[in-house]
């Protein structure tokens, strides 16, 4: 009984030894690769001017780059596709390399024109881009005219360019356009009409050194407005043609010399005063029309 405890035993051993032996005899698993913490962005810009790529860590966000620049087109946004079909958020964080891919467009696209004599005038507007431009010619003739309600309730522009070849600016041009921030105002125009800007979300407006004549209620309700410049060409506005813009806090009259509202004196040395110029024409004097003589 003894001799068999011991030769168990023994057995026993040996079988543990074998097994150790294996065990350490096996080759461990290699761990798995980290994933990749960095990525790389790259931009096509379509024929556009170069925008260089980035390395972003993952999980931050893509530094947005300055808009890239390309002759006759305006530049729309970043979009993850080449079919355009959803703009890249810069707040949004990276999770893989991508290529981002720009898209353009046409801000001439969509005006629709009348011929009128030896000149063509905007009848209107029915683009989809956040940007127009309204050229100096189109078929070989000036564009002289922007007509009545031609943009009016187009929410989407954000900006508008208006040509040099642009003498007048008809009623209700722009009217209710909610969404556009800022217009620059042709050399050429001489009259802006009744409510052309009327509830438009200007932030600034560039007034040509020709305007003659602001129309009534042209710039009404223009509340985000904060400063506005009257050129020394302007000889009459009309009444109620910046009623509403509470925001205006300066106003500069380029010739502060000769203003009347209503029959009613207005000094230069007041007019001097942008505070107090803002005050008489967007509040004291708003319903009044202003004759410079």
């Amino acid at each position: 009984m003894k001799k068999f405890f011991i030769a168990a035993t023994i057995m026993l051993c040996m079988l543990c030894s074998a097994l150790a032996f294996t065990a350490c005899g096996e080759k461990s698993e290699k761990p798995e690769p980290e994933e990749n913490d960095e990525y790389i962005i790259v931009f096509d810009c379509q024929e556009g001017s170069s925008v260089p790529s980035q390395t972003v860590k993952k999980g931050c966000m893509i530094v947005k780059p300055q808009d890239p620049t390309k002759e006759g087109y305006s530049f729309d946004a970043w979009y993850i596709d080449e079919n355009f079909t959803q703009k890249w958020s810069f707040y949004a964080s990276v999770t893989k390399s991508m290529t981002l891919y720009a898209r353009w467009f046409d801000p001439m696209e969509g005006l629709n024109y009348r011929l009128v004599n030896d000149y063509y005038r905007v009848i209107s507007y029915d683009g989809k881009n956040k940007e127009a431009v309204v050229p100096n010619t189109y078929n070989g003739k000036p564009v002289k005219e922007i007509g009545e309600k031609a943009f009016e309730d187009c929410g989407k522009l954000t900006s508008v360019t208006i040509g040099e070849n642009i003498e007048a600016i008809g009623d209700c041009a722009f009217y209710d356009c909610e969404g556009l921030e800022s217009v620059t105002i042709g050399e050429n125009v001489k009259t802006i009409g009744e409510r052309a800007f009327y509830a438009c979300g200007l932030e600034s407006v560039t007034i040509g050194e020709n305007v003659e004549t602001i129309g009534r209620y042209a710039f009404s309700d223009c509340s985000r407005l904060t400063e506005i410049t009257i050129p020394n060409s302007v000889n009459f506005i009309d009444k109620y043609a910046f009623f509403g813009c509470d925001g205006v806090k300066s106003v500069i009259f380029e010739n502060i010399a000769g203003w009347s509202a209503d029959g009613t004196s207005i000094s230069g040395y007041t007019l001097n005063n942008q505070k107090d110029a803002a005050r008489y024409l967007t509040s004291t004097y708003c319903g009044s029309a202003w004759h410079r003589t």
